[in-house]
């Protein structure tokens, strides 16, 4: 089982993929069978990808711990820390 007190904002941040939906009209692509849409926001907002094996309580443990960290995550390029703009 996956212990997601142990998890770094790292890790989260390289298994979530966000973006910054704010006025946008989202156009989600198809995932594999292994992933699925869960949302961070309101009326489908802040769309993330996760596994789609996660039981319920697995993935409300998961929502909850990025809704609580949502500051640490990139919602686009620009925001993560670190990342020059001249790499991208």
């Amino acid at each position: 089982m996956f212990d997601f007190n142990t998890c770094s904002v790292d890790f989260i941040a390289k298994i979530a993929s966000a973006y910054d939906t704010s006025g946008v009209s989202l156009d989600l692509k198809s995932l594999p069978n292994s992933l699925k849409y869960a949302f961070l926001g309101p009326n489908e907002s802040l769309p993330v990808i996760i596994a789609s094996d996660l039981d319920q309580h697995q993935e409300e443990k998961l929502l909850n711990l990025l809704r609580e960290n949502k500051e640490a995550l990139g919602w686009t390029l620009g925001d993560i820390k670190g990342i020059s703009p001249t790499v991208v």
